[in-house]
Order: C-alpha cells, then sequence, then structure tokens
C-alpha cells in the first residue's frame, strides 16, 4: 500500500491538474480580496478582522473546492484509462482494492492541501496587507475550521467522483457536476431543515463555520458518512480496477 501511495503521489506531481487546482484556489483568493474592497458603512469588508478568511472558505467551499475536488478525485481513478496504461496495471500484482483505496487517500491529501493553500494566502493577507489583529487563538480556530471544512467536502464529493469514473475518460464531466451539486448548497444552507442534510451546506455545519445544534452536528456527519458509503457502493459496483 505504501509504495502505491508513493507512486500516486509521484503520477501528481507530474500532473496538470494539480497546478490547474493550485491556480483554482489562486483565483478563490483573489475574488475575496476584490470583494473585500467594497465599502459599506464607511468601512471596508476586508478591513473586519477574519472577513478575508471567513468569506475566502463560503466563497470557495460553494462554487470552487468541490469542483478541484471532484476533478481530482475522479482523474486519479480513471488516470490508467486516461492515459491507456490499463494493459500495463493489469500484468502488476495488485489488488484493485488496494489501487483504488491509495488513489483516495492521495487525492484526500492534495484536497486538504488545496484547503489549508488557501487558508494560508488569506492570513496572509490579513495579517501582512491589513494588519488585522487576529490572536493566535483565532487563528488556530480558523485553522481548524479549514481543515475540517476540507475533509467533509472531500467525503461531500466522492459519489460524484466514483459515478463519473464509470464513464471511464469522462473525468472533466465531474467539474460539471460537481458544480450544480455545490450550488444547490447555497440554498440548502438558508433552510434550518436541509442545511444539515445536504452534504454540501453540511460540511458548514460539521466545521463549525454555522452554529448548529448537537443534533443538527450529528446529522451533518450521518450525511457525510453516507456519501462516502455511496461512493464506495458505486465503486465497488461498478468493478473499476476489478483485477483479481
Amino acid at each position: 500500500m505504501k509504495s502505491l501511495i508513493q507512486t500516486e503521489f509521484l503520477k501528481f506531481k507530474r500532473s496538470r491538474i494539480l497546478y490547474i487546482s493550485i491556480f483554482g484556489v489562486l483565483i478563490i483568493s483573489a475574488t475575496v480580496l476584490l470583494q473585500g474592497q467594497h465599502i459599506f458603512y464607511g468601512e471596508k469588508y476586508a478591513d473586519k478582522s477574519g472577513w478575508l478568511i471567513t468569506a475566502a472558505l463560503s466563497l470557495g467551499s460553494f462554487y470552487i473546492l468541490p469542483p478541484l475536488f471532484a476533478l481530482i478525485g475522479s482523474y486519479s481513478i480513471s488516470r490508467e484509462y486516461q492515459d491507456g496504461t490499463m494493459k500495463e496495471l493489469a500484468i502488476i500484482p495488485v489488488r484493485g482494492k488496494e489501487l483504488i483505496v491509495s488513489k483516495l487517500i492521495v487525492s484526500f491529501t492534495f484536497c486538504i492541501f488545496l484547503t489549508l493553500l488557501l487558508f494560508v494566502l488569506e492570513l496572509f493577507t490579513e495579517v501582512i496587507l491589513y494588519t488585522n489583529k487576529l490572536t493566535i487563538l483565532e487563528m488556530i480556530g480558523y485553522l481548524k475550521q479549514y481543515f475540517l471544512q476540507g475533509i467533509a467536502l472531500f467525503f461531500a464529493i466522492t459519489p460524484l467522483i466514483a459515478i463519473v469514473t464509470i464513464f471511464r475518460k469522462g473525468y472533466w464531466l465531474s467539474v460539471i457536476f460537481a458544480m450544480i451539486y455545490s450550488f444547490a448548497g447555497v440554498f440548502t444552507s438558508q433552510s434550518q431543515m436541509f442545511k444539515s442534510i445536504y452534504p454540501i451546506s453540511a460540511s458548514f455545519c460539521f466545521s463549525g463555520f454555522y452554529d448548529v445544534s448537537g443534533m443538527q452536528f450529528m446529522i451533518a456527519c450521518i450525511s457525510l458518512i453516507i456519501s462516502l458509503l455511496i461512493a464506495g457502493i458505486i465503486l465497488r459496483s461498478a468493478r473499476v480496477y476489478r483485477m483479481e
């Protein structure tokens, strides 16, 4: 398993998908910075302590990060089909289940990296450009929020990753599906009933971005776990990398 994970990491480092994803994170940061220049009652949004960090997490989670996560995950799983190397892979003594798990682990790692990269960019902007006085405890709190949000979003997106792998070479479809899927979260997040049920908005409940009750938090956790289980069922039934 360790060698499979190392191999997948090396493949990703040579892939354009990683650089496209980093560029997407930079777009989020730049967009939020521009939005922060708007003046409300004589004060810029960006001048409020923590505004850039929270705005970036909200904007990214609803519009940019889910499509990027879906692209990374679906590309990783369908890479051999896309590159036409399945015949070479079939002669290697490796279990298909282990291969998929290694790909998901690497995809998850890169998705968390992108989320934390966004946090670092926004924290840098807050502290250096605007000299906003964030305390150490506030910084740690935001870091925890970003980390948990990244985990939750990946869980929420896994069913789309699994569905798109059925098409073998259609990993770009995951971007379109994820955009629609995540945009719907904008509306469910406004409902006390559905915001902890729909996986995208449930990610905000899980990370602590939304103030929710203990029951809503538990529902959000269940929703995200169900998303992961659905992805597993789809991958198993689709017999992706069935080589045993």
